[in-house]
C-alpha cells in the first residue's frame, strides 16, 4: 500500500473511533476514508470503504459511535462497522435499516442513536428502529425540506429543529421527552440550532443559536434562556 501524498482527504463529516479518523469524501459521499491507527493525518491507499459496498447512488448522510460500533447513515438504509482493526472489520446492513436525512438530525444518547428520517423520527438500539413521532405525524409530513432540520439532546430531550412552511432555515422546534415519551412543539422558539459542551473537560452546557439574528445563548440556565 502506497501513502496517499499530501493532506488527508476533504471531508464533510468525521469521527473518530477505534484510534482512527473516519471521514465521508466531500466530493464522493459514499466513499468512508478511515486513517491509519493513532496517525489522524496518514491514508493508505485503501484506506477507505463504499457504504454501500458495491457502490449505489444512496449517499452518506451520517456517521456516529454507538455501543462501541461504527453506525453509518445513508438516505435510505443503515449500515453497522463491525471489529477493531482492519483485521476483523466488517461492514453489514442494519436490521433497522431506516435512514437519515442528514448528519445535523442524528444525535446519540446512552446505547441508542436518535435521528430523523424521511417518515419520522425514529430510536435505534444498535440493531432495531422504534418510531418514536407517530403522535406528531402530521407535523413530521408537513416538513417540506427536512434536509433543513438540525437538533441536539439534552437533558434527557431530542430538540428538532425544523423550517416553518416556506423557510430557508430551521424556526420552530419539536421536543421529545424520553422520561415521559411525549412530545411539545415550541413554535414561539428564536433559535434553528444548538450544540451541547460533553467533551472531555466540558460540564454539558448546551448553546441555541439564535435564526432571527446572529447571537448564541446558555441553554437551561434557570428559569428561562
Amino acid at each position: 500500500d502506497s501513502v496517499i501524498p499530501g493532506s488527508p482527504p476533504v471531508f464533510k463529516q468525521m469521527i473518530v473511533h477505534k484510534n482512527r479518523l473516519w471521514g465521508v469524501d466531500a466530493t464522493d459521499p459514499t466513499k468512508l476514508f478511515f486513517s491509519d491507527e493513532a496517525a489522524y493525518d496518514t491514508y493508505t491507499s485503501t484506506n477507505f470503504v463504499y457504504v454501500p459496498a458495491p457502490k449505489t447512488a444512496d449517499a452518506i448522510t451520517g456517521i456516529d459511535v454507538i455501543q462501541d460500533n461504527l453506525i453509518v447513515w445513508t438516505r435510505n438504509n443503515k449500515y453497522v462497522l463491525y471489529g477493531s482493526d482492519l483485521t476483523n472489520f466488517v461492514l453489514r446492513k442494519a436490521s433497522g435499516f431506516k435512514g437519515a436525512v442528514n448528519d445535523d438530525v442524528v444525535q446519540t444518547y446512552q446505547n441508542y442513536a436518535f435521528f430523523l428520517s424521511d417518515d419520522g423520527v425514529y430510536m435505534f438500539n444498535g440493531n432495531t428502529d422504534k418510531i418514536i413521532s407517530a403522535k406528531i405525524k402530521s407535523k413530521i409530513d408537513a416538513i417540506s425540506d427536512k434536509t433543513l432540520c438540525r437538533s441536539v439532546i439534552h437533558d434527557n430531550k431530542y430538540y428538532l429543529f425544523y423550517p416553518a412552511p416556506a423557510q430557508a432555515h430551521a424556526t420552530n422546534c419539536l421536543v421529545y421527552d424520553m422520561v415521559y415519551e411525549s412530545w411539545w412543539d415550541d413554535d414561539g422558539t428564536h433559535y434553528n440550532c444548538a450544540h451541547k459542551f460533553n467533551g472531555s473537560g466540558d460540564d454539558g452546557q448546551v448553546i441555541f443559536g439564535g435564526h432571527d439574528a446572529g447571537f448564541l445563548v446558555y441553554g437551561d440556565t434557570g428559569a428561562s434562556d
